[in-house]
């Protein structure tokens, strides 16, 4: 690992958060699926007719909340109260309940691969951030119980505030802050928009992971723009050995550092 990074004069490496290092897709899922059979049976609609509107108002939510956890989910409630009558006020309130025990105060899993790799980049000497669109508290709890402060210094966590779109300049100003130029970082991230076109914009080399059972959300414009520096894979056991075959398809391989 330390050769190929040496080779690509790689010097840190800079992780989204949530479904690149973290299974947060499938908590997510697990409490939709619950709350969608709920509604079903409270309502006697069809189960697929609620996960289309969950989706609908998931997204109009986003629109104007992006991430931030209260605003966001009472307003996807509040929309399903406006279409299901049943759905009223207490069901709401029960259901915001359910989100917050089921989501924000679970333990979330690292993704397969993940100790390994960090631990790997960690023995190689490369410094590890993570920039992340959350609120700070869930952030902090997220990271302890997964196990990656261990990996992580507290000034190499970058964090959005859940109100704003992570975009090029969170990602700008954490490379500012670490002291790094573009050319000697790798960004990795599963999020096209957010993550992997500021990487393009500012020149840094990008690991675009998609991998299976991602949000479909976060490949939207995965298949524009320049993609000559984006790497692009399935699983984190698959980065080093990408980075390789990247290395051998180019005709200018940056020289070694002394």
């Amino acid at each position: 690992m330390q050769e190929i990074l040496q080779q690509l004069n790689i010097k840190a490496i800079l992780f989204d958060l949530d479904d690149t290092l973290l299974e947060t897709h499938s908590i997510f899922v697990a409490c939709a699926r619950l709350l969608i059979t709920r509604f079903s049976e409270l309502t006697g609609v069809d189960y697929a007719e609620i996960e289309r509107a969950w989706d609908e108002f998931k997204m109009q939510s986003r629109e104007i909340h992006y991430v931030n956890p209260t605003p966001h989910w009472t307003c996807v409630m509040q929309l399903f109260g406006e279409r299901y009558s049943l759905i009223d006020e207490n069901v709401q309130a029960e259901s915001l309940k359910t989100i917050q025990l089921e989501i924000y105060e679970k333990a979330i899993p690292l993704k397969e691969g993940a100790f390994e790799l960090l631990n790997a980049l960690q023995a190689a000497g490369v410094e590890i951030a993570i920039v992340t669109n959350a609120a700070q508290e869930w952030t902090e709890f997220k990271m302890l119980e997964a196990g990656i402060n261990q990996f992580v210094q507290l000034n190499r966590l970058f964090i959005v505030e859940p109100h704003i779109k992570k975009s090029r300049e969170h990602w700008e100003a954490a490379l500012q802050s670490m002291g790094i130029a573009p050319a000697n970082a790798l960004i990795v991230g599963d999020n096209f928009r957010a993550d992997i076109m500021p990487a393009i914009d500012l020149g840094v080399l990008a690991v675009y992971f998609n991998g299976e059972g991602n949000w479909s959300a976060h490949a939207m414009d995965s298949n524009s723009g320049d993609r000559s520096r984006v790497i692009e894979i399935n699983h984190l056991n698959n980065l080093i050995q990408s980075l390789k075959k990247w290395c051998e398809m180019q005709e200018n391989i940056m020289p070694n550092v002394k």
